[in-house]
C-alpha cells in the first residue's frame, strides 16, 4: 500500500508537469502562427508516415546545392575573386572616349548646323608607391578566407546531414521499438486481468500490468515526437521539404 501510495504521488507530479508543458507548448506554438498567445488551440494526433529514404550521400550532395548558407558563402568567394582581379589592373593602361556633338538650332548661311568632336585619352600609371601591390595581396587574402569560410561551411553541412540522418533512423527504431514494447504490454494487462478475474492472481499484479501499459505508451509518444523532430533536423539539414528528393529520378532509393 505504501509503495502504490507514492507512485501515486509521484505520478500526480509528473501529471501537473506534464498539464503545465502541454499548456506552454500551446502557447509557443500560437506564438509561432503569430496569434494571441492565449487562443485555444486544439491539437489533432496523426500518424506520420516515415519517408522513404536515400543514401546519405545523396542527402549530402544534394545540401551541397540547396543550403542558403552555402550558396552564400559561394557568392562572396566570386565577388572577392573580383575585387582582387580589378586591384590587379591598378597600373594597367586604361582607355577613355569622349564625343561630343553640337547642334546649332538657328545657323548662319556660312554656319555648320551640327558639329561633333572626339576625344581618345590613355592613361598609364607608372608608380603608385606601392598602392597596388598592397591592394592586390589583401585582395589575395581576402579570397583565401573566402575560401576557407566556404570549405568549413561545406564541411559543417555534411556533418549536419550525417548527423541528422543517423538520428532519423535511430528515432524511427526507437518507434518500431516502442509499438512492440506497447503490443506485449497490452497483452500482459489482458492475461493479468484473466488471472486475477479466475483467482489466480492478485490486484498488484494488475496495477503493475496497467503501469507497464502507460509507460509504454509514454516512451512510444517520446519516440514519436523524437521521429518528427528528427525528420525536421534532416530537411534542415538538406536545405529542402523533400527527403525523397524527387526532383532527381536518378537516385536509388531504400527503406
Amino acid at each position: 500500500v505504501l509503495r502504490l501510495e507514492t507512485d501515486n504521488t509521484r505520478a500526480l507530479a509528473a501529471l501537473v508537469a506534464s498539464k503545465n508543458a502541454a499548456q506552454s507548448a500551446r502557447q509557443v506554438l500560437n506564438n509561432i502562427l503569430a496569434r494571441s498567445i492565449a487562443e485555444p488551440i486544439d491539437v489533432e494526433m496523426t500518424e506520420l508516415t516515415p519517408p522513404t529514404l536515400a543514401e546519405v550521400d545523396k542527402y549530402v550532395a544534394a545540401a551541397k546545392r540547396q543550403r542558403p548558407d552555402l550558396e552564400s558563402a559561394g557568392i562572396l568567394v566570386s565577388v572577392r575573386e573580383l575585387i582582387r582581379n580589378n586591384e590587379s589592373k591598378g597600373l594597367s593602361p586604361s582607355l577613355s572616349l569622349t564625343t561630343q556633338l553640337t547642334r546649332v538650332i538657328d545657323p548662319s548661311p556660312f554656319q555648320r548646323s551640327t558639329s561633333g568632336v572626339g576625344i581618345a585619352q590613355i592613361t598609364w600609371p607608372v608608380y603608385d608607391s606601392g598602392i597596388t601591390k598592397a591592394r592586390v595581396k589583401q585582395a589575395d587574402e581576402d579570397v583565401k578566407q573566402a575560401k576557407l569560410n566556404l570549405d568549413q561551411a561545406t564541411l559543417g553541412a555534411e556533418l549536419d546531414v550525417r548527423s541528422a540522418y543517423l538520428r532519423l533512423q535511430n528515432a524511427q527504431a526507437q518507434v518500431d521499438f516502442g509499438k512492440q514494447q506497447l503490443t506485449e504490454s497490452r497483452e500482459g494487462l489482458r492475461l493479468a486481468n484473466l488471472l486475477f478475474e479466475a483467482g489466480k492472481g492478485i490486484l498488484l499484479d494488475v496495477t503493475t500490468a496497467q503501469d507497464n501499459l502507460t509507460r509504454a505508451e509514454a516512451n512510444l509518444n517520446g519516440a514519436r515526437y523524437a521521429l518528427y523532430t528528427a525528420i525536421a533536423d534532416l530537411q534542415r539539414a538538406i536545405g529542402s521539404d523533400d527527403l525523397e528528393l524527387k526532383g532527381d529520378s536518378s537516385l536509388d532509393r531504400k527503406s
